[in-house]
């Protein structure tokens, strides 16, 4: 059996411009809501059997607009989180330009 599969990256994250966040959990910024919308435009034009997101806010709360618009579940999975930066965490990107 055939199928698709797609994945996308959360959009700009509020703060995100100022910092590397790691496994801290900021929202979305509107930039980031307004990337994420004008790409669902574009994967909402297939047909979309489910939704799956990390817990992250930056990725769940669009994933469950995206899943409510379609009145399928959304899947939340810790799993998608991983994301090592180390000592750059919550580092400005003023004092990281010194690397």
């Amino acid at each position: 059996m055939a199928f698709r599969l797609t994945l996308i990256r959360h959009g700009v994250a509020q703060g995100a411009e100022q910092a590397i966040f790691g496994h801290s959990n900021p929202a979305l910024s509107i930039l980031g809501r307004e990337q994420l919308a004008a790409r669902w435009t574009e994967l909402s034009a297939h047909p979309v059997d489910a939704i799956a997101s990390s817990t992250l806010a930056r990725a769940a709360d669009f994933a469950l607009d995206a899943a409510m618009s379609l009145g399928i579940a959304l899947h939340l999975e810790r799993g998608f989180e991983r994301n090592e930066s180390g000592q750059h965490r919550r580092q400005s990107q003023s004092r990281l330009e010194r690397y």
